[in-house]
């Protein structure tokens, strides 16, 4: 019942979208037909908004009364613009982000996304929708080994294990003891690399990565000596 509405809006408060569908081991490609219209940067819309962004103000008063019927809007931020969007924060505009579905597939699967090359907007940060859980993170080196971390089969299966009786959602890195990333630990460095390239390459990790990623992981957990 919403109509479609094209109109002139500031480019600065439009994100690549990355939605749950394109989300998979390693693959995490930003929607190539919608972009997400994001006029805040940090937990509430712009009061200001009229006068920093007076296209995008008068494009979403438009939808005034839709807007202020949104659940999260009437409970977690009445009286703050009605352009405002919740869960939203610095997090949201952090350059690296390990996301993974809400939904889980037939395995847990994670990824990591960072600047994006759009062809409309430039280069850009992506935003993920309401779909996907992250890890914001400042550099490409700590979220490729977090990515890979997750995503070793000895990792990914027991938290395909766990996820049925728990949330999906955060509790992926509050119920597994991560450790922290260190730029020096020659273990890490080679879980980024490997993550990176396949990545990069953006085809599925072979057998061979796959072992190299679980090896990895078990001498990170302190399950196995070097």
């Amino acid at each position: 019942s919403i109509p479609q509405i094209a109109a002139i809006v500031e480019s600065e408060h439009l994100f690549p979208l990355l939605r749950g569908r394109n989300v998979g081991a390693f693959s995490a490609q930003p929607d190539p037909t919608y972009r997400i219209l994001l006029p805040q940067r940090g937990m509430h819309g712009d009061p200001e908004l009229a006068v920093t962004a007076p296209h995008t103000y008068r494009f979403l008063g438009q939808f005034r009364s839709e807007l202020e019927q949104r659940s999260s809007y009437k409970r977690f931020q009445k009286g703050r613009p009605y352009w405002s969007l919740w869960s939203t924060g610095s997090y949201t505009f952090s350059p690296y982000k390990v996301v993974w579905r809400e939904m889980l597939g037939q395995q847990f699967a994670a990824a990591y996304v960072g600047p994006y090359s759009d062809p409309f907007l430039g280069e850009r940060i992506v935003v993920p929708d309401h779909k996907l859980y992250f890890v914001a993170l400042d550099g490409e080196d700590e979220a490729a080994y977090l990515a890979g971390l997750l995503n070793a089969p000895i990792v990914a299966r027991a938290i395909t294990a766990y996820a049925a009786q728990l949330s999906l959602g955060v509790s992926v890195v509050e119920y597994l003891n991560v450790p922290g990333f260190d730029p020096t630990n020659e273990h890490q460095q080679r879980m980024a690399r490997l993550a990176r390239d396949i990545t990069v390459r953006n085809t599925p990790a072979t057998a061979h990565e796959q072992g190299e990623m679980d090896h990895l992981a078990m001498l990170l957990f302190g399950l196995r000596s070097a």
